[in-house]
């Protein structure tokens, strides 16, 4: 039991963090991004199409790598939760 309470703490933190990092503004970010480079006159001017692109991929990044850090974590503890069930 002391693990389950330890991952769910940590499901927490991640959770705390996400907000902290404001990671719904960095998806309405990349939704608003991936809109420009959508438009056919977006390569018009290459170097601000460029860093564009850069920003873009650097927020497509951050926002992948803690939703991946939480869905290990919520993982961990349904499986967690199956090893309890099962007895193990």
């Amino acid at each position: 039991q002391d693990l389950k309470g330890s991952l769910e703490e940590l499901k927490q933190r991640i959770i705390q963090i996400m907000v902290l990092f404001d990671l719904d503004s960095k998806e309405k970010d990349i939704a608003a991004l991936e809109l420009e480079v959508s438009d056919p006159g977006f390569w018009n001017s290459p170097s601000i199409a460029q860093q564009k692109m850069k920003t873009l991929a650097a927020l497509n990044t951050q926002v992948a790598e803690w939703k991946g850090l939480y869905e290990k974590s919520d993982s961990a503890c349904e499986l967690l939760d199956l090893a309890i069930l099962d007895g193990d």
